[in-house]
């Protein structure tokens, strides 16, 4: 396995069918991955636990994905941040210091390839 495969992933996303999509694609893909099914719980193990990559939903109950994002850029200014939501949160997403926005439907060949990119570049 290489360093890129050992990069740690928390996805945090309210819909469980979009959730076990993604933890199951980027885990098959060689990651390691955790899951929140919301934004409270998201930021709880962002304090807790050591993660390279962040990606979250926009609309959750609770903390979504935006504020998350803020707080969860306060907490740890390196993580690399990709927002995702079916309405068009980009602009808010990129303020509150996501890296990345992309749209749903989303597409799992594009997330793998930003997640790869940014461990190359």
């Amino acid at each position: 396995m290489t360093s890129v495969n050992r990069q740690r992933i928390l996805i945090v996303e309210n819909d469980d069918s979009i959730l076990m999509l993604l933890r199951d694609f980027l885990s098959f893909s060689g990651y390691t991955v955790r899951t929140a099914q919301d934004g409270r719980s998201g930021l709880r193990l962002l304090e807790e636990e050591p993660f390279d990559i962040m990606i979250t939903d926009c609309d959750m109950p609770g903390l979504n994905g935006i504020d998350l994002t803020r707080l969860g850029r306060s907490i740890k200014p390196f993580l690399f941040i990709i927002g995702m939501s079916a309405n068009d949160k980009g602009d808010e997403f990129l303020k509150a210091g996501a890296d990345i926005f992309i749209s749903k439907p989303l597409r799992l060949s594009e997330l793998l390839e930003t997640i790869k990119k940014r461990h190359s570049g």
